[in-house]
């Protein structure tokens, strides 16, 4: 279990870090925040699993400093992903899966998780386009929230690192009344949560944002099988 928690555009880093802080509890081996062009900031708490050496720290960058990740998950077929990747002649400075994630998207795109077998959420940041993409497992075995602002977007693995950013230190107050009887019992099927403003990835889902903007898609059914 990791924790991810990233903000557009970029937010201060000591501010950023206080509601990265309450996701100490999912990952208290390391943590790492990245400021990117004002355009992104970008924090992760890392449960180190796969790669116990500092070549698994996170935010992650490929080679060329273009893209960034974070992710909280585990990619079970990585290995595998990783040797055909090699064959298309992607180098690699670690053992970990996360780096096999992030050339998967550069070369796949959006596709790259059909290829993936394991639970996931994760953030992939294209400093050229200018791109989020978020991502969920199948089954939703890793939670991803956000929150969209009128100047941004907030995403996170709780919803409290969210609301701590957005300023709303009581919960009570911001309660949706959409979640008000049976609804709490749908609460994996709905896009909507508990908290005012706050919404999630749907399992088997992919978000897209761009100009202000959160296309949400799932990919193809080949996903969810």
């Amino acid at each position: 279990m990791c924790g991810i928690l990233g903000t557009i555009p970029s937010t201060e880093v000591n501010f950023f870090k206080k509601s990265l802080d309450t996701l100490f509890h999912r990952g208290p081996d390391d943590f790492g925040v990245e400021c990117i062009d004002n355009d992104i900031t970008l924090g992760h708490r890392r449960l180190t699993i796969v790669d116990l050496s500092e070549n698994g720290h996170q935010p992650m960058f490929d080679i060329s400093k273009r893209y960034s990740v974070v992710f909280n998950g585990e990619i079970y077929n990585f290995i595998e992903i990783k040797n055909e990747l090699v064959k298309k002649g992607y180098a690699f400075r670690s053992s970990s899966d996360t780096e096999v994630l992030l050339n998967a998207y550069i070369e796949w795109g959006t596709q790259c998780v059909l290829r993936f077998n394991g639970m996931w959420s994760f953030a992939i940041w294209d400093s050229t386009k200018k791109e989020l993409f978020l991502s969920r497992d199948r089954f939703g075995k890793k939670p991803l929230f956000y929150a969209e602002l009128n100047e941004g977007l907030i995403f996170a693995s709780e919803m409290k690192a969210i609301t701590k950013m957005m300023g709303k230190a009581c919960p009570s107050s911001i309660v949706s009344k959409v979640f008000s009887g049976n609804n709490i019992f749908k609460f994996e099927y709905l896009e909507g949560t508990v908290i005012k403003g706050v919404s999630k990835i749907l399992p088997g889902h992919y978000g897209l944002y761009k100009n202000c903007n959160l296309d949400k898609r799932i990919l193809t059914k080949a996903l969810r099988s």
